[in-house]
């Protein structure tokens, strides 16, 4: 095994000598700086016999300035810590024979340092040391045939100005280049297996020393493995959903990575002879085959297998059906391109066939399995699909009835078709049925409303299966029966009823003893009772069907008219008259205005002046009677609450309202007395009064009144003219609700010429002791008081006086 060796290159050596040089010459500024407060630094120099042409020691001279006694050197040959020279470091003024031929060649940087414990002084200098020397490390000792390996040059480096390099490189027998002059080669790959020799060539000529030649060689085994020959073999094509089986054919392997491609299941295996893969979809598939050898090398063979589109086989069906109707089939796979083979179950017409979706009855109920075939046309690929489908027994419905029978006569139904527990039934009796419907299996007690033909359906399901069956029933008409209207007749009276009569019918009455002919059809009675029920009962002598009809006679008493007691209302408000309603008399009042109902025995009345009412009761074979009665309307006394008023905040009003006797006002607020004519109002906000009077009738009416609140406040004019013509004359100070009230005018020379504490007293342009005319100017005023709200007042201005 060749171990690997770190190699500084020269681009980061200089990067590391350039931060070193720095600190130096930092260093060197040091010293000079103390140099001038004690004595002057050294200044490091050198000189060497590089570049050596024959030979790889060198010399070096000390050369630095500025040194005597007591001075130390400290020398670095191969500088930061290469280790490319023998020595490495010297402490000597003058070192002799150093030695660079351990690490081979090329620019190397020397360190002197010298110092007296005081200042000290550094200096860097490169130099050039050239021989040939061929070296090189390969990226692996042990590869494969196919492979690329890389070739690392660890020897003499390329060409510089002072050296010509050239690099002969040989890989040997099977590689690829085979060989080569650059510094570092391109990757090989070996062809053919076995040890391999490898040959590097350094040429150096070296300009300073004469053009004289100087070469290097190296040689190198390393080991080219063979590499797997990978084959297979399948069964492809196949059909899609077959399995497919691979065989390994080829040589060398050990391990074995399969990828089947594209919707295959497995898609991997690590088998020599993967089998049973199937693939999901048609097409050529692509099969990727990686094999390892007992070297480790590997090698990937890749071929296709073909798989053969088969066709869906889907199918669907109208089951679950029932006996005798059709079965619809329908192929839901593939349509193009195939050909169909149905077997369509025990019992099935027909039991066979080749279309896509055929149809098929089925004449015995059960359980049936029905299968197909799709196969492709062109590759016989083919795939089949079975169904279980479930045929139920259809029912058998037949019925009898006990018809014909009359009109609300009960008809009873009987099943003679399909019985058990696992059937339902639901009958439909037509027309006039009661009921219409039933679920019975024999349904009993139907009757109809009316004669004729009626239509009965019987429909028999188990919840899959359903039959109907439908037939009809003849119902006989009843012969009419007609006892006449129910009526009413006054005490003693007689009436006719019933009907005339129609041939082929029998009547008879009940009660017979009032009757004055008991099988006659239109017969007179005579009545006791206050109410009598006659029953004419009628047969019709051909269908034996009978039918009955009542008629009430009732016996009035006389009639009678109360039109109720006269009454006194105040306009716009109401009262009954009349008294309560009497079985068989009709009502009618007059005049109808301001009656609630002209026709009830008891209307409300709301008459807008005094009015005398009529009632007349009228009734069956009873005269008319009337009566009267008188209401007497008071009119609405007229009420009246006044103008609006408008006060300020802290003030009061007297309302007065006049039209009545009583008064009630509304809301209470801020009244002194809500029950008098004249309360007086002192609120703080607007506020509306309602006040109701009642007159001596007890009549009540309204009035409203709204009282105005307004803030207190007060404002003066900015200019007045005493001139006598009685416009704008005296200065006043307008506005109320100002309590404690003091105005005061003030000359120029802040006399007071003015003063009141009545707001109706103003300023006439006078003084007001003595009388004397101010001449016009402006004039300096004060208004002081408290608002009644509470605000104090201290206002203060200028008016003028024009004259």
């Amino acid at each position: 095994m060749i171990k690997e060796k770190k190699y500084f290159t020269l681009p980061s050596i200089k990067k590391t000598v350039m931060k070193t040089r720095t600190i130096i010459t930092l260093l060197v500024m040091v010293c000079l700086g103390i140099s001038k407060l004690v004595a002057q630094c050294p200044s490091a120099n050198f000189t060497t016999t590089a570049p050596a042409c024959n030979t790889s020691f060198v010399n070096f001279t000390n050369t630095s300035g500025n040194v005597g006694p007591g001075w130390t050197y400290f020398w670095d040959f191969d500088y930061p810590g290469g280790g490319g020279s023998t020595p490495a470091t010297s402490t000597a003024q003058n070192p002799t024979g150093i030695n660079y031929s351990v690490g081979g060649n090329g620019v190397y940087t020397v360190l002197l340092t010298i110092t007296n414990g005081t200042c000290s002084s550094s200096i860097l200098i490169d130099i050039d040391i050239r021989r040939a020397r061929a070296n090189f490390l390969p990226s692996v000792n042990n590869t494969c045939v196919g492979d690329s390996l890389m070739f690392f040059n660890t020897g003499t480096p390329g060409s510089s100005p002072n050296a010509s390099v050239v690099h002969s490189w040989s890989f040997g027998q099977g590689a690829n280049p085979s060989t080569s002059n650059a510094v570092y080669p391109p990757p090989v790959k070996y062809l053919t297996p076995g040890a391999k020799t490898i040959t590097h060539l350094v040429t150096v000529d070296y300009a300073p020393c004469g053009g004289g030649i100087r070469q290097d060689l190296i040689t190198q085994n390393i080991t080219v493995n063979p590499a797997p020959t990978p084959n297979f073999t399948s069964n492809s094509p196949v059909c899609q959903g077959s399995p497919v089986n691979y065989t390994y054919t080829g040589g060398g392997g050990v391990t074995f990575s399969w990828d089947f491609g594209q919707n295959s299941s497995p898609q991997n295996s690590t088998t020599q002879n993967p089998s049973g893969i199937v693939y999901s979809s048609a097409g050529t598939k692509t099969i990727t085959l990686s094999t390892v050898n007992s070297f480790g090398c590997s090698t990937t063979y890749t071929n296709t297998a073909l798989i053969n589109t088969t066709p869906l086989a889907n199918l669907a069906s109208t089951a679950p059906a029932c006996t005798g109707l059709p079965v619809n089939f329908t192929n839901s796979g593939t349509s193009i391109g195939v050909v169909y083979s149905w077997a369509l179950g025990s019992g099935a017409a027909p039991a066979t066939s080749t279309l896509q979706n055929p149809i098929a009855t089925y004449s015995t109920a059960g359980t049936k399995i029905v299968s197909y075939t799709v196969t492709n046309s062109s590759n016989g690929c083919f795939r089949s699909a079975s169904q279980a489908i479930n045929i139920n027994q259809t029912p058998a419905v037949t019925f009898t009835s006990t018809a014909p029978q009359c009109v609300a006569s009960s008809v009873n139904f009987t099943n003679t078709g399909s019985t058990g527990g696992n059937w339902s039934y639901n009958w439909t009796f037509g027309s006039a049925a009661i009921p219409a419907l039933s679920n019975a299996q024999n349904p009993t007690g139907i009757v109809y409303g009316n004669g004729g033909t009626k239509v009965i359906t019987l429909t028999i399901s188990d919840g899959i299966c359903t039959k109907t069956d439908t037939s009809s029933i003849t119902i006989r008409y009843l012969p009419v029966a007609n006892a006449g209207k129910d009526t009413a007749i006054c005490a003693n009276a007689k009436v006719q009823i019933g009907s005339n009569a129609i041939a082929g019918n029998v009547y008879n009455w009940f009660p017979v003893n009032t009757v004055s002919n008991a099988s006659a059809s239109n017969p007179t009675v005579s009545p006791i009772a206050p109410t009598t029920q006659y029953i004419v009962t009628v047969t019709n002598t051909l269908t034996g069907c009978l039918n009955r009809d009542t008629a009430i006679v009732t016996m009035l008493a006389p009639l009678v008219a109360n039109a109720g007691v006269a009454g006194t209302i105040c306009r716009k408000d109401s009262i009954k008259v009349g008294v309560g309603l009497v079985k068989g008399q009709i009502y009618n009042w007059s005049p109808a205005a301001g009656l609630s109902n002209p026709v009830s025995p008891n209307p409300v009345s709301s008459p807008s002046a005094t009015t005398i009412y009529t009632l007349t009761v009228t009734g069956s074979g009873c005269p008319p009677v009337t009566d009267k009665v008188t209401i007497t309307v008071h009119q609405l006394p007229i009420i009246n609450a006044g103008k609006d008023a408008t006060i300020t905040t802290g003030f009061f009003t007297q309302l007065t309202v006049t039209g009545a006797l009583q008064y009630s006002w509304t809301p209470p607020y801020a009244l002194n007395n809500a029950g008098i004519y004249n309360p007086v109002s002192n609120p703080d906000t607007t506020t509306n009064y309602i006040v109701k009077g009642t007159d001596i009738y007890g009549c009540i009416n309204s009035d409203t009144i709204r009282v105005i609140v307004l803030k207190p406040t007060f404002w003066t004019p900015n200019t007045f003219t005493p001139d006598g013509n009685g416009f704008n004359d005296v200065f006043y100070v307008r506005g109320d609700g100002v309590r404690n009230f003091e105005f005061r005018v003030f000359n120029n020379w802040g006399e007071e010429i003015f003063f009141s504490n009545d707001m109706k007293i103003g300023w006439d342009g006078t003084r007001q002791l003595g009388g004397e005319k101010m001449p016009q100017g402006a004039y300096f005023y004060n208004v002081r008081g408290v608002l009644t709200d509470g605000t104090n007042v201290n206002a203060k201005d200028i008016v003028n006086l024009i004259r």
